[in-house]
């Protein structure tokens, strides 16, 4: 069974095998400037769509399509996902992937950061070129919430949201949209405390997991949707909840930016409910 969380002594044996890829998400430029040997580019900007200010969409498929051929996708490649930022980045992967009904994908704790303060092998400039393929792809909407399942989940307990943003942005101190707050009933878990540190950004023990989401009720066997602003932190809770062994985990990529637009779409934050 393949792990769904991968540390470097096991990348280092790995990123060799044939039947796997190591694959750097985030900016071409730092891609270029260092990365793992082998490892493969995907820009973050490709696993996003949607229109200001809601640009954490799924890209259409035939996007994926094209950009996913371009790193030689194939159904029965295992994906090892890193990036030189805190692990949201290649968080974003995995969730696309795992919105694509793909199940051989593992992330890397501490990903390019902690590879490197380990010092272990780097390289740069233009990767290698690659077989491109044309891969049939197809949604798994299980891992996808939208607009009306938070609606739809304001009325039903059983289902849990998952607010993986600031406590400022929580409480609607602060906030890049106009609309500041949270929606009604939601759970409040800051992505960054699932990390021991920026600099040492790996997950903090399964144990000190459990914790964290037993602090604030949530409940394993029952339903949850994560999301953040544009649903990249919350990506990485989505990461942190399937590592912990969550059935049942979706991420809403509208996220705030979507769901804080219309007026008719309820909020609680400081001040109490508006909306």
């Amino acid at each position: 069974m393949i792990p769904y969380i991968v540390e470097t002594d096991t990348l280092e044996a790995w990123r060799q095998r044939s039947d796997s890829v190591v694959v750097h998400v985030g900016a071409a430029e730092d891609y270029q400037t260092n990365r793992i040997p082998g490892a493969l580019f995907l820009d973050i900007k490709t696993l996003n769509a949607g229109d200001a200010p809601v640009t954490g969409l799924l890209p259409e498929i035939e996007t994926l399509q094209r950009d996913l051929g371009a790193i030689g996708y194939r159904p029965d490649l295992h994906i090892i996902a890193y990036d030189n930022k805190m692990g949201q980045q290649a968080a974003r992967l995995c969730w696309v992937l795992a919105a694509l009904g793909h199940s051989r994908v593992s992330w890397l704790n501490g990903g390019l950061r902690v590879w490197m303060n380990q010092r272990r092998p780097t390289t740069n400039g233009i990767g290698d070129p690659v077989e491109l393929t044309q891969p049939a792809l197809n949604i798994d909407h299980s891992v996808i919430s939208h607009e009306e399942d938070i609606r739809n989940a304001l009325q039903d307990e059983s289902i849990q949201i998952l607010d993986a943003r600031s406590i400022e942005e929580f409480r609607g101190e602060k906030s890049v949209s106009d609309r500041k707050g949270h929606i009604p009933g939601a759970l409040h878990l800051d992505w960054r405390d699932t990390i021991v540190s920026p600099e040492q950004p790996v997950l903090k023990t399964p144990q000190q997991l459990w914790q964290l989401t037993d602090s604030i009720s949530l409940n394993p066997d029952l339903p949850v949707i994560t999301h953040c602003q544009t649903h990249q932190r919350s990506s990485h809770m989505f990461v942190v909840l399937k590592s912990l062994g969550f059935k049942n985990v979706s991420g809403y990529p509208g996220s705030w930016a979507q769901w804080s637009l219309s007026a008719d779409n309820p909020i609680v934050n400081l001040f109490g409910a508006a909306g």
